[in-house]
């Protein structure tokens, strides 16, 4: 069911709840964005912008995936956590900011921003090199 949902970043927009694969209600998700039914999107976590969310990616905690950054395949973004920008997760754990293990997909991110790399921020800090989306 849509509703009118406030994302934190001054606008306040149609949104629902990602319903998870194995049957739980998930976080709250964008109508501009897009999360595939195999993705998991926790309670507490939000996808929005023009963010998309797929594979058998997992989004938990308070973790956001906003602007028109992309986590796909087995990537896991938990925590604090916010992709932002541009920023594309193909692979990989994000923790409270913490990298464990990312493969991010250079081509895909340089046909987006014209070969600067977007920025993975935990709460304002940046992570990940250059310039933000």
């Amino acid at each position: 069911m849509n509703e009118m949902f406030d994302f934190g970043d001054g606008r306040v927009v149609v949104a629902h709840r990602h319903h998870n694969p194995d049957q739980t209600t998930g976080g709250w998700v964008a109508e501009t964005a897009s999360v595939a039914l195999t993705a998991y999107v926790g309670r507490w976590a939000k996808v929005f912008g023009t963010a998309q969310v797929y594979g058998r990616a997992m989004i938990i905690d308070h973790a956001q995936v906003c602007g028109a950054a992309v986590v796909c395949g087995a990537a896991v973004v938990t925590g604090s956590t916010v992709v932002r920008g541009n920023a594309h997760i193909a692979a990989g754990f994000w923790q409270s900011g913490r990298i464990s293990t990312v493969v991010p997909c250079w081509e895909f991110i340089d046909a987006l921003t014209g070969g600067r790399k977007s920025t993975v921020t935990r709460v304002g800090t940046p992570l990940w090199g250059g310039v933000s989306g």
